[in-house]
């Protein structure tokens, strides 16, 4: 028994001796592969909710004489993007397509603090705009984000008519007027 015990000693020191010399002579295979991927640049926008997402306004008329007339409450609608850029941040910008507004009227527009479901670097509003044929920004600092889709998520526009002249208005029927939001660089 005891010539087993030194064989097995004798086989363990040798090995030890001669394992890291085995082992550095070993060469380990190894192979590589390349993975490639494109993420095209993305720009989209939307309004909310996109069933009915046309606001309408009045005017009434004074019921008592003396009185001014009422304008209808404001309303709101929600801005949702998805963006995804190179470098640089985006804006969004509205405006009016045209000049239809009756005289003695001002829209106005005004985008709330991000909320909602998405991440990223979402965009900053820029405060209450006066809606004009001039394109104007009305979120800004937009970079790689996405707002989540449909209403409360993104940033609620609130829109308001004000009368800011009453001598030069006149009496109208349904006066349209399109808004038209861009999402650029």
């Amino acid at each position: 028994m005891r010539g087993l015990h030194n064989r097995i000693l004798a086989l363990f020191i040798a090995f030890h001796l001669f394992a890291p010399t085995l082992f550095a002579q070993l060469e380990w295979d190894k192979k590589t592969l390349s993975c490639t991927y494109s993420l095209p640049s993305v720009a989209l926008l939307d309004i909310e909710p996109s069933s009915d997402n046309s606001l309408s306004f009045s005017i009434s008329p004074a019921t008592e004489s003396g009185e001014s007339m009422e304008v209808s409450d404001d309303q709101t609608l929600w801005l949702n993007y998805s963006s995804v850029l190179e470098s640089g941040t985006r804006y969004i910008d509205a405006q009016l397509d045209s000049e239809s507004l009756p005289d003695g009227i001002t829209l106005m527009v005004e985008a709330s603090a991000y909320e909602g479901a998405g991440a990223g670097d979402l965009g900053v509003p820029a405060g209450s705009v006066t809606l004009s044929t001039n394109a104007q920004t009305i979120v800004s600092g937009i970079g790689n984000s996405y707002t989540g889709d449909g209403e409360g998520n993104g940033h609620e526009l609130t829109f308001s008519i004000v009368v800011n002249d009453v001598a030069s208005l006149s009496a109208t029927s349904n006066a349209v007027v399109t808004i038209t939001y861009t999402i650029r660089d």
